[in-house]
């Protein structure tokens, strides 16, 4: 059975050459384009999970502004942060 439809599909293949070619390559790029973002998710997710508290850290973001642009700061001075060193409540 699996014989007959590996016959169809190569028969299929041969006559519509332009579209088949059309249609894997399509399929490879697709592919390729879904794995690469898979591993870059993988990737930025994969930080900061070694902490055995990991779902209680968080990122500390600084919004600077310059007229009309605006830069995205994730570094922090140490008088930024000196506050929160108190106990938070639980």
């Amino acid at each position: 059975m699996i014989r007959n439809y590996l016959k169809t599909a190569r028969r299929s293949l041969v006559r519509n050459r332009s579209y088949s070619v059309i249609n894997l390559v399509g399929l490879t790029l697709g592919l390729g384009v879904a794995i690469v973002l898979f591993w870059i998710v993988r990737f930025e997710y994969g930080f900061d999970r070694y902490h055995a508290t990991a779902d209680r850290l968080y990122r500390v973001r600084d919004l600077d502004k310059f007229g009309e642009m605006q830069s995205h700061v994730v570094s922090i001075w140490r008088g930024g942060y000196l506050p929160w060193q108190e106990p938070w409540p639980l």
